[in-house]
């Protein structure tokens, strides 16, 4: 079985439909489906190698950290995310042991 914290990832993101086709189905989505059909991607890095991933990354925090109010931001984000983080960390371990074996 697909570890619990890939689930509960995909479910903190994923439409139900796409989360269905692409874990019991194993679909592959392309990369703009990924972002947009689906929900699983947040921005594509640009194809064209004037961004790398890894800049675009460090870029997208940096407006956000200059954007976005704190601890109203963290807050908002742990209520959205708390009952994935909490399923994640009290199976985590076991998660890992499975694959461990």
């Amino acid at each position: 079985s697909p570890p619990i914290f890939m689930l509960e990832m995909a479910r903190s993101k994923m439409t139900p439909e796409a989360m269905n086709t692409s874990i019991l189905q194993a679909k592959i989505y392309p990369p703009e489906d990924a972002l947009g059909k689906v929900g699983f991607l947040d921005e594509l890095a640009p194809q064209d190698g004037s961004e790398s991933v890894v800049e675009m990354a460090v870029r997208r925090a940096q407006e956000i950290a200059d954007t976005v109010q704190q601890p109203s931001f963290r807050n908002a984000k742990l209520g959205m995310r708390k009952q994935s983080l909490v399923t994640i960390k009290g199976t985590l371990e076991e998660d890992m042991n499975q694959y461990r074996k």
